[in-house]
């Protein structure tokens, strides 16, 4: 891709930048019940850096700093019709599932040195437990190389509003805020293990610990539902894939373990043992990590089980092949079986798994010997969240 590639239609993205930006920005902004200090960037250019907790988090930053910036995005957001709307309309720079980490960051690096800042939420994917997640160091690289500015942001009270794994939004006031402006001068004075810490120090959130401070009304309907799809593990029991969810109760089918989610966000009930999920989630890695040898050895019964689920295989040429319709999955100690409708069964080894992520609560994206699948849920949701951490732990990744 050259320079004439990467510039081409950006005086008419930022033209709709400017024009949605003053119509619509201020309904969203009242919409959200967001609240913000305006902050006008000191460069021309940069690498904006931000915490992920909502879908429509780009909004939020484009009001903070009223810029044009194009945002690092997930390809599946560019399908159809409405992809490729957004696709002339904004100039998304994709994340293709499957492609070479170092395909994006050269799109990434020749956006910034062509003039044009670029936004991405270095999570990659919105925070299952209210914290923010593990950062890649590519990040600080791409910050360190690109010869551009690089700005830090925050958004509180997103998490709570629109938890993840929630079924609901919920009504609550969104704060945003601008945490450091880095000049090209800084970051070139700087080592990259230095950027990555000051990115890791900046972008460190926690829902809760926010809460505590503010203790500010998140109202909902079915407030705990699907609260399983990040606390899957109970506390009390120690069983997977028994918590279940109604209205504003989440319970263990195993023990009996019972606990009810409040408008403030967190969890109360006569024997709470974790008062959120920051805290559950914590817990439950550690747990993983202690445990993994023990449930590698789980080959026969499930650890988790999804129903009605889809799975797909991605052609050489793009093309999303249905392998299994209506079918069960299921992660054991050293698996995960999709069963069709049909009673036929598909397997992939963990261990032939190289990558694996997730979108929304719909879809689970995996390769397995060059070949790329993905899950996608129907009437249930499927959590990514879930897949991810029993792949790392039983494959012996890294998982904190």
């Amino acid at each position: 891709m050259n320079n004439t590639e990467i510039t081409k239609n950006i005086k008419f993205q930022r033209a709709v930048y400017k024009f949605l930006m003053y119509t619509l920005g201020p309904v969203y902004r009242m919409i959200v019940n967001f609240k913000y200090e305006p902050y006008s960037p000191e460069n021309k250019t940069f690498l904006f850096l931000s915490n992920h907790n909502m879908d429509l988090d780009a909004f939020l930053a484009v009001i903070v700093t009223k810029s044009h910036m194009r945002f690092v995005a997930n390809e599946v957001i560019l399908k159809g019709f409405a992809g490729k709307l957004i696709a002339l309309l904004a100039g998304p720079i994709p994340r293709k599932k499957g492609a070479p980490t170092q395909e994006l960051i050269e799109n990434i690096l020749l956006n910034l040195k062509s003039g044009i800042s670029v936004a991405m939420y270095p999570e990659m994917e919105r925070s299952w437990d209210g914290c923010t997640q593990v950062i890649s160091y590519k990040t600080a690289q791409i910050a360190k190389e690109s010869g551009a500015a690089l700005i830090t942001y925050v958004t509180d009270g997103g998490y709570l509003r629109a938890p993840h794994w929630g079924k609901n939004t919920r009504r609550g006031p969104l704060y945003g805020s601008v945490i450091r402006e880095y000049s090209p001068e800084k970051l070139s004075i700087m080592s990259t293990q230095e950027v990555y810490d000051a990115i890791c120090a900046d972008l460190k959130t926690d829902a809760f610990e926010f809460q505590k401070q503010h203790m500010y009304k998140y109202k909902g309907k079915d407030p705990a539902e699907n609260i399983e799809l990040t606390c899957f593990i109970c506390p009390q029991c120690e069983s997977t894939g028994k918590i279940i969810s109604k209205g504003n109760i989440l319970s263990c089918e195993g023990c009996g373990y019972t606990a009810s989610y409040n408008e403030y966000g967190f969890l109360e009930g006569d024997n709470i043992i974790f008062d959120n999920t920051a805290l559950w989630s914590r817990w439950q890695k550690k747990w993983l990590n202690e445990n993994a040898d023990e449930l590698k050895k789980q080959t026969q019964k499930p650890l988790i089980t999804n129903l009605d689920i889809n799975l797909y295989e991605t052609s050489p040429e793009g093309e999303m092949i249905c392998l299994a319709q209506n079918a069960e999955s299921s992660i054991y100690g050293d698996r995960i079986d999709v069963t069709g409708s049909d009673g036929k069964v598909i397997s992939l080894s963990l261990k032939d798994i190289t990558k694996l992520g997730s979108f929304k609560r719909s879809r689970i994206m995996l390769t397995s010997k060059g070949k790329y699948y993905t899950i996608k849920s129907g009437e249930h949701p499927v959590s990514g969240y879930i897949y991810y951490a029993l792949w790392r732990v039983l494959t012996d990744r890294d998982y904190y």
